[in-house]
């Protein structure tokens, strides 16, 4: 019993060893996601009327871009919107990812002015989570409100990058 005990703690060491050391590295994204992306995107946002919430989806779809930098800043539009302040990160380690737990990349930041014509809300805070998967971004953009995450849009964005 004390050898299992012993070696469960010996693998519980060096998972969350490993975990520690590859979170505190530096990090810069990979060239396969450096660049330009787009694609035209359905949109809903969230508003708060009289104490209530309500969602208010784009009659049309809305052109999307995000480009991000080598150095792990993002800028782009979505609608009549820019993304700004914003920046990509690593968002799970190796164990996650075989665990198939989270994203591998989220995308942090703020999106300002409206998105589209009915859309009253002149800064949202969001986090975009997804993952590349053969040239194409997928995953899904949340608007924050509070402690809350409400999905704005599903995206799927290929490379305008040649």
């Amino acid at each position: 019993m004390r050898r299992i005990l012993l070696a469960f703690g010996v693998v519980f060491v060096f998972l969350v060893g490993s975990i520690f050391i590859e979170s505190a590295m530096d990090w810069a994204p990979p060239e396969s996601i450096v660049g330009s992306w787009s694609a035209n995107q359905r949109v809903t946002v969230r508003f708060l009327v009289d104490g209530k919430y309500q969602f208010k989806t784009a009659p049309d779809s809305i052109n999307l871009t995000l480009n991000i930098s080598a150095n792990g800043q993002v800028s782009g539009n979505m609608g009549d919107a820019s993304f700004e302040a914003c920046s990509i990160h690593k968002n799970r380690n190796w164990l996650f990812k075989k665990l198939h737990l989270g994203t591998d990349f989220v995308i942090t930041g703020t999106l300002k002015g409206s998105v589209f014509a009915v859309d009253t809300i002149d800064s949202k805070d969001i986090h975009l989570s997804f993952n590349m998967d053969d040239g194409i971004i997928s995953g899904i953009l949340f608007q924050k409100g509070g402690m809350n995450s409400f999905p704005m849009v599903t995206i799927t964005l290929k490379s305008d990058t040649p």
